[in-house]
């Protein structure tokens, strides 16, 4: 991260956004028709074709449960990766609120269309009902990236917010998000997967539950991917129980 922003170049093929970034892009993308596929993604580690091929019949926003049973690599619908990845995820209730104001809007384009609209069950659709491509969701999200960063290069360059605003046709709080967050990287979609899993195990939840959460095959396989993290974190429960324990005489 600290190389990129002195160079600008990537330094390795995965780049993981903090928290923070995360956060910040997701909030800068909040008035984008992508941003709770987006959040889906950032939150919950879901692959772009399993983002893609899901199914309203498989999304429970009032349990709080997904059942992740099919996906859509490139242009057909298939089932999902590997027996391991066919897993329920049970999400929090702050998702479960961005999947009702979405399908709240999905509806509304439904009216908004009439006989025009295609019913492709699917949640994540364009206006029309249609299934979104895989491609197209890579494409936008990296917009959305560079849109973020090249307004916090126009305010560097002096421009005032309201000129950007004007530029770039967009709402002036859009601009103060962009300009009040931090710089992101450029991640491809799929290190959205990866900053969810460090998330989660950052967060203190079990490796067990991560790699469900994930669909790996075991909890070993997620453990090797992300032994960094595993790492980190070991080191700060030892400095943790360490500090727990009272002792009479502590160096």
């Amino acid at each position: 991260m600290t190389r990129w922003e002195q160079t600008g170049k990537i330094p390795g093929r995965v780049m993981v956004w903090t928290a923070t970034q995360a956060g910040a892009f997701l909030d800068f993308a909040e008035h984008d028709r992508l941003h709770p596929l987006l959040h889906f993604a950032g939150h919950w580690g879901m692959r772009r074709g399993e983002l893609v091929g899901l199914e309203w019949a498989d999304l429970g926003l009032e349990t709080r449960r997904l059942h992740v049973r099919q996906a859509q690599a490139d242009d057909e619908l298939d089932d999902t990766k590997s027996e391991d990845s066919d897993r329920h995820i049970v999400f929090d209730e702050a998702t479960a609120t961005v999947g009702r104001a979405w399908r709240k809007a999905q509806l509304e384009e439904r009216v908004a269309w009439g006989e025009a609209w295609e019913d492709s069950r699917r949640v994540f659709t364009y206006e029309d009902g249609r299934p979104l491509r895989p491609p197209y969701v890579s494409q936008r999200f990296d917009l959305l990236i560079d849109r973020y960063n090249v307004l916090r290069q126009r305010r560097a360059a002096g421009w005032s917010v309201e000129k950007i605003a004007r530029h770039h046709r967009t709402a002036e709080d859009v601009v103060r998000l962009a300009l009040d967050g931090p710089a992101l990287p450029p991640v491809r979609f799929h290190d959205l997967r990866h900053g969810s899993a460090t998330m989660l195990l950052a967060a203190g939840v079990p490796m067990k539950v991560v790699s469900d959460v994930l669909g790996h095959a075991s909890s070993a396989f997620t453990s090797d991917v992300y032994a960094v993290v595993a790492e980190e974190l070991a080191e700060d429960a030892a400095t943790k129980i360490s500090a727990f324990v009272p002792r009479r005489n502590r160096a």
